[in-house]
């Protein structure tokens, strides 16, 4: 009777130890000694591609009624085989973590009487990125507890190394193209500054930084590739125009830092200039910013702009003819206006919109371009809000040269009967024949309550439309 009471309150013990959470099959030998793994079966943590090596914790803990047993525990791998047979249980595609990857602290361990808890530290390599990298897919390495006393928790005697590659990432938020226009004529000054500011991705545990191409050789045939790829004809911008590219440096704990650069149009000519920037990485192999440019335009506006007719040259693609025709665009008269369709409208674009084209092949341009519109008169609703600008010598090469739009400070007019010229626009050289005036966004500012519309969208039956009483072009 003494015997069986003493065996209940083992049972009682064993069940305290393993919670409701930890239930184990118990038989008359399972309930001397229990070890189990701490942790959640899968354990998954970033392994930043640095070439250095990463250290995970796993415990074990030795509970059951009899702690003054000394078991010894061992820890084992699974292998290839193994790996396999999980993966089809669970319908998963892991890969092993190959042996020679990573190393245990320990992979056998007697507990000493009075001991219940053990930490055990499992390295993965540095050079475990480079295997990854060289293989798609997810490594995952499991791990098994045995015991040689007593009973190891079935629901918790494997654990899964599952580390996430991460390669770093140096950011930055500037435009891949950054557009400055120097005009010899009006500026108070031909120099600007600028701010290119990167930063990392991660909380920075290292020392690197960032270079920048300076071999002239180099600048040149970006400045050919840019060309080709836009069909343009930009010039490398000299060293003399701006200051020299530095090293941007992150220190550990550092994770942003800027390159200043100041361009000096002083000494340019006129014309189109190009600096890439270019950046290399020392000291770390993250992922850094793809090539940017500096378009550099140097123009005179005392220069007078060649005046282009508009009268043949001009289509429409939507023109509400009872409402305005095309004609009115250079009729001179402001009274009269260009409409296009507000109902029933098959001709907008989901680019471009509403848009003019104007024919320049029997008289192209190369360098500059500059227009000009004036609202309708009386009411201000179909105000033109966003507009872009292309040009190219097709309609099947069209290059965006400008993007004018009242959300980013552009101003067209809202008011009746107003006047807006646009700032002259660089044609990079490039001989242009057709000039594509596209009408994105209309503003209704009248009673009807319409709002802002975008012109590449269509409303239920209803189109939102576009109205202007005048149209100039000028350019050389």
């Amino acid at each position: 009777m003494k015997k069986l009471y003493l065996i209940s309150i083992c049972m009682g013990v064993a069940l305290a130890f393993t919670s409701c959470d930890d239930e184990v099959e118990l038989s008359s030998h399972q309930y001397d000694t229990v070890v189990t793994f701490k942790q959640e079966d899968m354990i998954t943590f970033n392994f930043y591609n640095v070439n250095r090596d990463v250290t995970q914790t796993i415990s074990i803990n030795k509970g059951g009624c009899m702690p003054g047993t000394e078991p010894t525990i061992t820890v084992e791998a699974y292998t290839e085989e193994e790996l396999a047979a999980y993966n089809e249980e669970n319908n998963t595609g892991y890969t092993l973590i190959p042996a020679d990857q990573y190393s245990l602290s320990e992979t056998s361990y007697k507990f000493g009487a009075t001991e219940n808890f053990k930490e055990i530290k499992v390295t993965i390599k540095g050079s475990f990125s480079d295997v990854a990298s060289s293989q798609e897919g997810d490594y995952i390495l499991p791990l098994r507890l045995k015991t040689d006393q007593g009973t190891v928790n079935k629901d918790k005697n494997v654990v899964y190394l599952k580390p996430i590659l991460v390669t770093p990432t140096v950011s930055t938020n500037n435009e891949v193209l950054n557009n400055l226009a120097f005009d010899t004529y009006e500026s108070e000054s031909l120099i600007q500054k600028l701010y290119y500011d990167f930063y990392l991705d991660a909380t920075n545990e290292w020392n690197f930084k960032l270079k920048f191409e300076t071999e002239n050789d180099v600048l040149q045939n970006a400045v050919e590739v840019f060309n080709a790829a836009n069909d343009i004809n930009y010039t490398l911008l000299p060293t003399s125009a701006y200051t020299p590219l530095e090293e941007v440096e992150f220190t550990s704990g550092v994770n942003d830092n800027y390159l200043p650069i100041t361009i000096d149009a002083t000494r340019l000519e006129e014309g189109d200039y190009l600096l890439p920037i270019i950046s290399t990485m020392v000291g770390a192999n993250f992922n850094i910013p793809e090539t940017m440019y500096i378009h550099v335009f140097v123009y005179n506006s005392s220069g007078e702009l060649a005046s282009i007719k508009l009268d043949g040259r001009v289509t429409a693609s939507s023109t509400h003819a009872s409402e305005g025709v095309i004609e009115n665009l250079w009729d001179d008269d402001p009274s009269t206006k260009w409409h296009s369709l507000w109902s029933a409208n098959d001709k907008y674009d989901p680019k471009y919109g509403v848009y003019l084209d104007i024919n320049l092949s029997d008289k192209p341009l190369n360098s500059q371009v500059q227009f000009g519109y004036t609202t309708r008169e009386n009411i201000n609703n179909n105000v033109p809000h966003m507009i872009q600008v292309y040009a190219g010598t097709s309609k099947d090469d069209l290059r965006l040269i400008k993007e004018l739009d009242n959300d980013n400070g552009a101003e067209l007019p809202k008011d009746p009967a107003a006047t807006y010229t646009s700032e002259i626009i660089s044609l990079g050289g490039t001989t242009t024949k057709l000039i594509r005036i596209s009408f994105c966004k209309t503003y209704d500012h009248s009673s009807y309550g319409w709002g802002l519309e975008d012109l590449r969208e269509q409303k239920g039956t209803r189109y939102p439309s576009v109205c202007i009483s005048e149209l100039n072009l000028s350019g050389r």
